[in-house]
């Protein structure tokens, strides 16, 4: 299921990225944008662009239970498509975006280096105007390389 090594150059052809994202249960079609591919899903949106993967997620923060289940759940899509990108194990990029994420609930945007691949997670929690609270989350191209 490993799209990517961490090791090789590059990201996978998006092709190999839909096709690991179908295996991992995301099966609905994909919109061409201007900018790339998107699909909706439950709780959002998957964003496939040049160098820069991510989805952009609701969360629910009516009380502090449902946060908390809202944002496991955001990270099992966050770690999913990771694991698609990177073709990291799903322990390894579920602890990476876990501790993004918990970062990002007191400093909004925060990003970590996967070794020496060309490529950062990133984490965004940010609430917007009418007390709407998203997540998104990815895997870009490194700004260094």
């Amino acid at each position: 299921m490993s799209a990517y090594s961490s090791e090789g150059k590059g990201y996978p052809p998006t092709e190999n990225i839909k096709k690991t994202l179908k295996v991992l249960g995301f099966e609905k079609p994909w919109a061409s944008m201007s900018s790339g591919e998107k699909q909706i899903i439950e709780n959002g949106e998957i964003w496939l662009r040049n160098n820069d993967y991510f989805a952009v997620l609701g969360v629910s923060d009516a009380d502090e239970h449902r946060m908390h289940i809202s944002l496991m759940n955001n990270l099992s899509t966050c770690a999913k498509l990771g694991m698609a990108i990177t073709g990291e194990s799903s322990s390894i990029v579920f602890k990476k975006f876990g501790s993004l994420t918990k970062n990002a609930l007191n400093e909004p945007e925060q990003q970590m280096r996967s070794g020496k691949a060309p490529f950062y997670f990133h984490v965004l929690v940010t609430e917007l105007l009418a007390e709407k609270t998203l997540m998104q989350c990815g895997v870009s191209a490194s700004l260094t390389n």
